[in-house]
């Protein structure tokens, strides 16, 4: 894994508040092949701007970008003058379209199937029991725990009812349940609570905005997001867990996830981390200051608060396995009155990364290890691609696994 760091993590500065990731590589982890991708960008996009300097689209979005700006700055200066190399790392290319998936992918075939389905089985199948390249009816797969127990990759062939083959590349120890979120929330719940819980769940929604509606190679959107409180993760949740979610810059989306999703879930808000998306010589691919877009998408952290009977237990870990330092929880309270955990924060970081495909997010697996205890348990709803040792559950969810994606490195 030491191998994975090296190759994706390309700048680091001493307190690892910011970072210069590479996207391809911070997913293909250890896999000896190389993740499909497009070209960097090599210019920042123009767009028009009004031309009154006074003219304010979205008061409370300048009010936010204003909280960011400072950080922003300092970050790709301090990655000028301490870097000063490539922002990104070599990739591998194919000539397709920049907007969508390498291929054309099956979800939608697997959906027109839906009706042939058979109820899931209560047992998870694992693969690493059956011959790499093992054949597999959708029927077997789809809306059931699909897991590879084994420490190495493992290949698994999807058929589907048109007699379609679909190759799949799947991580060791990772785990998927391929379905949609909104329908399969009990499955998900019982596995959740099978494995101990998690001490990590990343939630990349699939937002509604006019870009991915608008591209046919894109992603379907959520058609109402607050089915996003159907999501029972505060009983799926280990005390002083963490959630994280990814929104765009629509302030509508960040004030759901402050005011109802982290309440509902039993969160207490504990800071958010900045990716930056630049070009390949490390310019934002928007002006910075433009008014009608932002070069960057925030995720936001909410943690579980600990019982007071958790404060007790030995906080070293909070450390960071990485040496990073963080708060660790205390307790508050006047006499006579009961005391009320805190929860630690989460140390702002800008994560600076050259954009890949439409949708494909830094995988985010070596940056929160340090604010894990040891061994941590992670699950990614709305996932597109398989993490090595995580739980991945969505409806696209083995989409970037496909082996289609994937070429020798």
């Amino acid at each position: 894994m030491e191998h994975q760091q090296q190759q994706s993590l390309l700048y680091a500065s001493p307190d690892r508040s910011v970072i210069l990731l590479d996207i391809p590589a911070s997913i293909s982890g250890s896999s000896p092949l190389r993740l499909l991708s497009v070209d960097p960008l090599a210019a920042p996009h123009i767009l028009p701007e009004p031309k009154d300097p006074t003219f304010v689209f979205n008061q409370e979005l300048l009010d936010i970008h204003n909280t960011l700006r400072e950080a922003i700055v300092a970050a790709l200066d301090k990655i000028r003058k301490e870097h000063g190399q490539d922002w990104c790392l070599e990739r591998k290319t194919r000539a397709i379209d920049t907007h969508g998936p390498l291929f054309p992918f099956m979800t939608h075939g697997f959906k027109s199937n839906l009706g042939l389905l058979q109820s899931p089985s209560d047992e998870p199948l694992d693969i690493s029991e059956y011959e790499a390249g093992a054949s597999f009816d959708i029927t077997d797969i789809y809306q059931s725990i699909i897991r590879n127990s084994s420490h190495h990759y493992h290949s698994l062939t999807i058929t589907t009812a048109s007699v379609d083959t679909h190759n799949f590349i799947i991580p060791p120890r990772s785990s998927f349940l391929l379905a949609p979120v909104q329908s399969s929330i009990g499955i998900w719940s019982k596995y959740a609570t099978n494995v101990g819980l998690f001490d990590f769940i990343l939630l990349d929604p699939p937002w509604p905005n006019r870009s991915a509606e608008r591209s046919k190679f894109a992603y379907d959107t959520l058609p109402n997001h607050k089915d996003l409180l159907l999501l029972p993760l505060e009983s799926s949740l280990r005390e002083n867990g963490v959630v994280g979610v990814w929104v765009t810059n629509k302030p509508k989306w960040r004030q759901f996830v402050h005011q109802r999703l982290f309440p509902k879930w039993g969160l207490e808000y504990a800071g958010e981390w900045i990716w930056l998306k630049v070009t390949k010589s490390g310019e934002p691919i928007f002006n910075l200051d433009s008014v009608m877009r932002k070069p960057y998408e925030l995720l936001l952290f909410g943690r579980k608060p600990l019982s007071r009977k958790q404060l007790a237990v030995d906080n070293k870990w909070r450390r960071g396995n990485d040496g990073e330092r963080f708060p660790s929880p205390i307790v508050e309270g006047s006499r006579g009155s009961s005391p009320q955990p805190r929860v630690s924060r989460m140390p702002q970081k800008v994560v600076v990364a050259v954009p890949d495909l439409h949708s494909r997010k830094p995988c985010l697996k070596d940056l929160i290890k340090s604010f894990m205890p040891m061994n941590y348990t992670a699950c990614e709803i709305f996932g597109r691609h398989l993490v090595e040792g995580w739980f991945t559950w969505g409806d696209e969810s083995i989409k970037f696994n496909a082996s289609e994606h994937w070429v020798p490195a």
